[in-house]
């Protein structure tokens, strides 16, 4: 029993492992996955899961945030003319709340929604509880995780589950729409990657125990 355990263990680490990227956000929104190779002053070099041995470059100045895969952030200063990063570290949004925040010139209703996607992006972390279920009933009995998974991820996240930044700005329609969006996107997207952790590292065990009983 323990050497199963063991061997559950490591296949999920493992599969943990395959399932993580690093997370390019741009400042139009659009979000990238890949592996950071090199970071320069005036570019970022990175590789797509699917070719590893290309290198694409992107400039600096069209990316606003870089989400690692340990869960660290880099946020890249827009109005920055030596394109200097700002390290954050992973904690959770209470301990950010006075933290600065770029706002746009005018508080049109496209600024104000792209801000609440982006914020989502750095302060968001009310997905654990759901990825965490979602991994441990997909392991101890896999129909039961992939209702936890359809059921999580469909759900939006509470109001109260959302870590945003600023109360007076999330009273602002347009961006709590932003912010709300991306905050369901996120949930969802760890939900079923924790899914697949869960599912792969039963086939592992499951492919394991076969070969053991054959031999």
């Amino acid at each position: 029993m323990k050497k199963l355990l063991a061997i559950l263990c490591f296949a999920v680490l493992f599969l943990q492992q395959a399932f993580c990227q690093d997370t390019i956000i741009k400042r139009n929104g659009d979000e990238i996955q890949g592996k950071v190779k090199e970071i320069s002053a005036t570019e970022v070099r990175y590789t797509r899961k699917e070719l590893p041995d290309v290198m694409v470059v992107l400039p600096v100045t069209s990316i606003f945030m870089i989400r690692y895969e340990n869960g660290t952030k880099e946020v890249f200063q827009e109005n920055n003319p030596a394109n200097e990063l700002q390290q954050l570290p992973a904690v959770s949004a209470p301990a950010r709340v006075n933290a600065p925040a770029p706002v746009a010139d005018k508080a049109t209703g496209e600024n104000l929604l792209l801000k609440g996607r982006n914020d989502a992006n750095l302060y968001y972390k009310g997905y654990k509880g759901a990825g965490t279920a979602t991994l441990l009933t997909t392991i101890l009995f896999m129909p039961a995780g992939l209702v936890t998974a359809i059921g999580t991820s469909v759900t939006p996240p509470s109001r109260n589950n959302l870590d945003y930044p600023d109360a007076a700005m999330f009273s602002q329609r347009e961006y709590a729409k932003g912010y709300e969006q991306k905050a369901k996107k996120i949930k969802s997207g760890k939900v079923w990657k924790n899914f697949g952790i869960g599912f792969g590292s039963l086939v592992v065990l499951n492919f394991i125990i076969l070969s053991a009983n054959q031999q």
